[in-house]
């Protein structure tokens, strides 16, 4: 178990993955180097999913997912020119693994976010798969460079939807001591 600096113990998990996803879409380069590495976002994750992991199998997998991330994303941090295509590529699906996960979780520990949840993971699955048939169509026809712009933006927009679904189910209960956050104690099935 990943275990996180008292100074962030007190931010939710699904906050600091807000936050982690949030560093690894921003970049600050400074001559060609990050002045905030994609390493450090994708680390951010895994240590905040390690204190929700019991709670359901997806954020097992965004813990997973970000491990990887954080592998992936070291010589693409060091080197940004470096296997940049193939990179990019591993990222974009550990990216939709993670926000698929951690919306299966959040659909299906918060009855109250279910539907939010949803929604984004049916438009990151939906904007993904537009994006790739447009940028596939692109490299054989160079006029459609402004739709896979235009197809990037929109899915930029899911991806920030995603990280407001995740500080805006940062609702899990605080223990009166302990350890900084438990998950909710489920009392039915969950609801579809």
């Amino acid at each position: 178990m990943v275990a996180l600096p008292p100074s962030l113990c007190a931010v939710h998990p699904l906050a600091l993955l807000a936050l982690g996803q949030a560093i690894v879409l921003l970049d600050f380069r400074v001559n060609g180097f990050d002045l905030v590495p994609d390493p450090l976002g994708w680390a951010i994750g895994v240590a905040a999913m390690s204190t929700l992991a019991g709670l359901h199998h997806g954020f097992v997998t965004v813990g997973w997912a970000g491990v990887a991330g954080t592998v992936v994303s070291l010589p693409n941090w060091v080197d940004p020119d470096a296997f940049a295509g193939l990179l990019n590529v591993v990222l974009g699906a550990l990216s939709l693994l993670l926000v698929v996960s951690a919306c299966t979780a959040i659909k299906d520990t918060l009855p109250t976010r279910a539907a939010s949840a949803h929604a984004v993971r049916g438009m990151t699955l939906v904007v993904t798969a537009v994006l790739v048939l447009v940028i596939l169509l692109a490299t054989a026809a160079s006029e459609l460079g402004a739709l896979v712009l235009v197809v990037g933006l929109v899915a930029l927009g899911v991806h920030v939807w995603f990280l407001v679904l995740l500080v805006g189910s940062s609702t899990l209960p605080r223990p009166p001591s302990g350890r900084p956050f438990w998950p909710p104690r489920r009392t039915g099935p969950a609801v579809a």
